[in-house]
């Protein structure tokens, strides 16, 4: 034991003396790799090739004309897709690498974070899963979403700023505020930064410091909210889906859209290669053993999902080897014909088993941070990101869209475990080493 504390205590003397290199390593590292994916995905491919073929037919202005009355009122994402498709792509190339470092930067200012869960979170960026920006093309796939949740994140900083007392000058309402045109610009953003300022506007209003920002980023996500779910060419597009992807999605209820959204997701959280959903489940987990030490409803919440996971997973080796189906008994979506563009059907008893689990996790959450005001934070984030997936229910390309709907709740989840990883560390460190 006693090599186990000097042990402990040199690492947590080189953390503290060297985080500032740590990070710098990290983030050289990261740079390293943004410059070898964005070399390995060069080439261009499904929406990045039909978008290509549109510059030589329209001229900018005419071209978002043309969108909104046809496709969709993304206007200023599209029409920042327009001018870099023009572009080389290296500018494209560097352009995103920063955004993306920016965002890590953003969310450090937003969430008062340390150089510490700054470097895990760049670290988990390596394993993050891109593949379905990637399928799509990623001109427009990092534009839609990587860019979008970018400035969405920075829109947010004001809220932050008012919780810390700071003062929100002229140039704080120009900034911020271009930041959700452009961040709002797509429709879960807007919903995302709607619902946190309409929440922040009503916690201001009861300690009577309410601010005119609020009012300000609260209206420009919601016109432009507005906007994109009655312009147009959301319309004329929401009709070709239909006719091209799902026949009868316009005799769905309210209710059947959010149960398709609901069940698709907690299948690929189970059944499908999830990895920031895996990781967080297992921080979870061991976070919550550190904690309370014994046997009780959160430690049994948080182990319960976690060994079935573990379960899923391991299940390829005796696939592997006997040819049992484990895996394929896990899946909780059924597609007619194996047609993944046909209509998901809901798979039973898995999918209630897996709807029982994710209210697990939701539990264990509840019970793991000491600060309740951390716990509602986070709960926040992981329902932000969850309702972006299942509003994904009232789409007819549900499952069209493939992995990168996930986007959104990928990155909530990562930002819980950057949390659960911290918590761990502090514990390891005061009581182990001390």
């Amino acid at each position: 034991m006693n090599v186990i504390r000097k042990t402990g205590r040199r690492v947590q003397r080189f953390g503290i003396r060297n985080s500032v290199y740590i990070e710098r390593i990290v983030l050289v590292l990261l740079c390293l790799g943004l410059c070898l994916f964005h070399y390995n995905v060069r080439e261009y491919r499904a929406d990045t090739v039909v978008f290509k073929s549109y510059l030589e037919q329209y001229g900018f202005l005419d071209f978002l004309i043309w969108r909104s009355q046809t496709w969709s009122g993304r206007l200023i994402l599209e029409g920042a897709l327009y001018i870099i498709l023009k572009q080389p792509y290296v500018v494209f190339a560097v352009l995103d690498g920063l955004i993306i470092l920016g965002t890590v930067y953003a969310l450090r200012s937003l969430l008062a974070w340390k150089r510490f869960e700054t470097t895990v979170f760049m670290a988990l960026l390596f394993i993050f899963p891109a593949d379905g920006l990637v399928e799509v093309g990623i001109q427009p796939g990092a534009i839609n979403y990587i860019w979008a949740l970018a400035a969405a994140i920075a829109a947010l900083i004001p809220i932050r700023m008012l919780f810390q007392d700071q003062k929100v000058k002229w140039y704080h309402y120009a900034g911020y505020g271009v930041a959700a045109l452009f961040g709002c610009n797509m429709e879960q953003t807007a919903a995302i930064v709607f619902c946190f300022y309409f929440l922040a506007a009503v916690y201001f209003f009861q300690l009577r410091k309410v601010k005119p920002i609020l009012f300000s980023q609260m209206a420009v996500s919601l016109l432009s909210l507005v906007f994109l779910m009655t312009c147009k060419g959301n319309a004329a597009r929401l009709e070709q889906e239909i006719s091209s992807y799902w026949h009868g999605f316009g005799e769905l209820s309210v209710i059947d859209k959010l149960w398709n959204g609901w069940f698709t997701t907690v299948n690929y959280f189970y059944a499908a290669r999830d990895i920031p959903f895996i990781l967080f489940i297992v921080v979870l987990c061991v976070w919550l053993w550190m904690k309370y030490r014994r046997v009780n409803i959160f430690t049994v919440c948080g182990t319960i999902p976690f060994l079935y996971r573990a379960g899923i997973w391991a299940g390829k080796i005796p696939d592997a080897l006997f040819g049992t189906q484990i895996r394929k008994w896990a899946a909780g979506v059924y597609y007619e014909n194996g047609d993944l563009e046909a209509p998901p059907q809901p798979v039973y008893p898995q999918i209630i088993l897996y709807t029982i689990l994710t209210l697990m996790i939701l539990v264990a959450v509840c019970g793991s941070f000491m600060s309740a005001r951390k716990t509602l934070l986070l709960v926040l984030i992981l329902s932000a990101g969850l309702a972006t997936r299942l509003l994904m229910g009232f789409s007819p390309t549900l499952l069209a869209s493939g992995t990168r709907t996930f986007f959104f709740m990928d990155t909530a989840l990562c930002i819980g475990i950057v949390w659960y990883i911290r918590e761990i560390w502090d514990l390891l460190i005061s009581v182990n080493f001390n």
